[in-house]
């Protein structure tokens, strides 16, 4: 749902010699609207950060995004760039990530030009891993909320939270005018944090999605952000991964209130976590129609479990991320009988879940009758060559099924319907199934590209 980077992947001065070494052409580009600085250290050559302002500036209405990222954009570039956009009001996305801003107020600098009237236009600033901490959280985020534009605001792999730039970032939250998107990935944001968090969304009018990839809310967290789902009547995108969210912490946060009380969220990431089993949650939100619970420990009951949503009729889940949840081919019989009644849901993943050729044959029964499953997904199980031909011989048969993915499934011998595409053993479908997801050859809707928009992996 959400990208973030983490420092531990973030080696600055060695990646900055690879681009050197082995990329030695530093350049500007632009392409449909942005222009991007690459392979530049500005820090070192001042001369070429004026030669980037004068491409920009040569593009004229037609730039709306600038990329100055991984550069050494320090503070003194702050002003010549605040004066660039002034002078180009085209430009509403900017992306300052991975510098180092922080140091000698140059994202103070910025949050002050940004907070000037009239309201520069900027609708998303990436200030990712800028080394931005509470010594200028406050006023930075009192400056921020002053801007009348401001959607979308990225604050990943910044310096450690803290009390002061929780509650600074909880301000912005309250009070920011138009913000609707928020990242804070990668920030140690724990339990504590993301109680001052809840509450700050919980007065929001605005924020519609939040990523807290990367933190340490842990079990109590959990309980702090049920309590503001079921509160919230706006966030519709949450993203939890990365964690160490325990069952417990699971259960907090998809507690009765929000099952009965939450109409807003349509999206919820917390794959990856340490989520033993989901017996103690309530259910999910009622409107609720992506879900990945990838890497987790799910097992056959969470897999019953997740059944029983499958089979409500009022449920409109329509994409479901189960990667690597020892559900074994119990737990895909169970939600392939939930599949035979189901009529909303589109993409599928039950990768890695040890599912042998007994597991394909109920995958096979469940894909005959159901006519809503476009995607499904079955890579690294162990089913192999008896598995594939099974799928082969009945795939004819599957209604509403375009795509399948069997990368990694101990399959040897040829078949005709598999083809290599980037190293992955794929299943293409015939276009024709198109237009007969239903028996009897009943036109259907082409609908389905919005949803491969969702089809990313949660890893």
């Amino acid at each position: 749902i959400f990208s973030y980077t983490s420092d531990f992947c973030q080696p600055f001065r060695l990646r900055r010699f690879l681009s050197v070494a082995f990329f030695p052409r530093a350049h500007f580009a632009m392409s449909t609207g942005t222009v991007t600085a690459s392979g530049f250290n500005f820090d070192e050559n001042e001369k070429s950060f004026a030669q980037f302002c004068d491409r920009v500036r040569g593009g004229g209405s037609s730039v709306t995004s600038l990329t100055i990222s991984d550069c050494g954009f320090t503070w003194k570039f702050v002003r010549p760039l605040c004066e660039l956009l002034t002078a180009q009001p085209s430009i509403s996305a900017l992306d300052l990530s991975e510098n180092t801003m922080g140091h000698f107020d140059g994202a103070l600098t910025l949050s002050e030009y940004l907070a000037s009237k009239p309201s520069p236009p900027i609708h998303a600033l990436n200030l990712a891993s800028n080394d931005i901490g509470d010594d200028i959280a406050g006023k930075f985020c009192e400056n921020l909320a002053e801007n009348e534009f401001l959607s979308k605001l990225v604050l990943d792999s910044n310096q450690p939270f803290t009390p002061i730039f929780a509650h600074s970032i909880g301000y912005l939250v309250i009070n920011a005018l138009s913000l609707t998107e928020l990242s804070l990935g990668d920030l140690q944001i724990d339990c504590d944090a993301a109680h001052v968090l809840a509450e700050a969304v919980m007065h929001s009018s605005t924020l519609t999605n939040l990523n807290l990839e990367m933190n340490l809310v842990q079990g109590e967290g959990g309980t702090f952000l049920g309590e503001m789902l079921s509160v919230n009547t706006k966030l519709s995108r949450l993203s939890l991964s990365f964690n160490r969210l325990s069952a417990e912490g699971l259960a907090g946060l998809l507690c009765e209130d929000v099952v009965r009380r939450n109409t807003a969220l349509t999206m919820l990431n917390v794959c990856r976590n340490l989520i033993n089993g989901i017996d103690g949650i309530a259910g999910l939100p009622r409107n609720l129609s992506l879900l990945n619970i990838a890497f987790n420990n799910v097992n056959v009951p969470g897999a019953v479990k997740l059944s029983g949503y499958l089979e409500d009729p009022n449920s409109k889940l329509q994409v479901l991320y189960l990667q690597r949840n020892l559900i074994g081919d119990d737990g895909v019989c169970v939600l392939c009988d939930a599949l035979n009644s189901n009529t909303t849901l589109k993409i599928l993943d039950l990768s890695d879940n040890m599912i042998s050729i007994h597991g394909v044959m109920y995958v096979t029964a469940a894909l005959s009758t159901n006519t809503t499953l476009i995607r499904l997904h079955l890579n690294e199980n162990p089913f192999g060559d008896d598995g594939m031909s099974l799928l082969e011989n009945h795939h004819g048969q599957f209604w509403g099924l375009e795509f399948l993915e069997v990368r990694g499934c101990r399959i040897a011998g040829h078949h005709d319907e598999v083809r290599w595409n980037n190293g992955r053993l794929l299943v293409a479908f015939d276009e024709s199934k198109r237009a007969r997801r239903k028996p009897g050859g009943e036109e259907g809707d082409d609908d389905d590209d919005d949803e491969d928009e969702e089809d990313t992996d949660p890893g």
